[in-house]
This record gives C-alpha cells, sequence and structure tokens, in this order.
C-alpha cells in the first residue's frame, strides 16, 4: 500500500539481509530481535533505514555506519558540564546578588 503523496527513491543494489550487514560493518554477529528494534523503535530519534520486500528486512552497509556513527554522536555527550563545589556555587550566588542589587540601585 502506497500514498498518493509518497516520494519514491530507488531501492538500493546492495541491500542484504539486516543480520548480514551488520556483521559485514561491525565484524559481530547480532541477533535478529535486536537489530529488528534499531529499525523498528527510534532511540534519540534514530532508526536503522531498512526496506522490507517479502516480509524480510534488508539494508546496506550505508546505512548501517549511518546508524552507528549517530547514535555514537547522540549517546557521547559533547559538552560535559563539571559539577560545581559548594563554595563555587554560594560564590555565584553571592555575585549574582551583588549584581541584582547594583541594578536595582541604577534604577
Amino acid at each position: 500500500m502506497t500514498t498518493k503523496n509518497a516520494i519514491r527513491e530507488p531501492i538500493p543494489q546492495d541491500l542484504e539481509k539486516i543480520v548480514v550487514a551488520v556483521e559485514d560493518v561491525t565484524g559481530k554477529r547480532m541477533c535478529l530481535s535486536t537489530v529488528r528494534r534499531w529499525a523498528l523503535k527510534p532511540r534519540y530519534g534514530i532508526r536503522l533505514r531498512v526496506w522490507v520486500i517479502g516480509g524480510v528486512y534488508y539494508t546496506n552497509e550505508s546505512s548501517v555506519i549511518e546508524y552507528i556513527e549517530a547514535m555514537t554522536e547522540a549517546t557521547i555527550p559533547s559538552a560535559v558540564q563539571p559539577a560545581r563545589t559548594a563554595r563555587q556555587r554560594e560564590k555565584a550566588i553571592k555575585a549574582a546578588e551583588a549584581k541584582l542589587d547594583s541594578m536595582a540601585k541604577a534604577k
């Protein structure tokens, strides 16, 4: 079943069964249910791109690489701020209060 407004892309010629494609890229054999979950349930809004032909899930190596790179990027925080100590927090509070007082006096 297709919709009238669907944009059709050509089906890639390098499709493999999803488990085979993942194994070719990673060198590890993954469970079919794990790889199907990557395709069916997005995590961080990221989903493995697949084509279903006759009820069989296919993908290609480039889609697996894109998925792995996107998941890696999404799960590794790029800018983790270190926790402040109690002394640093108190110093910041006093500076903010002083700034508010000076702004109130300027009015």
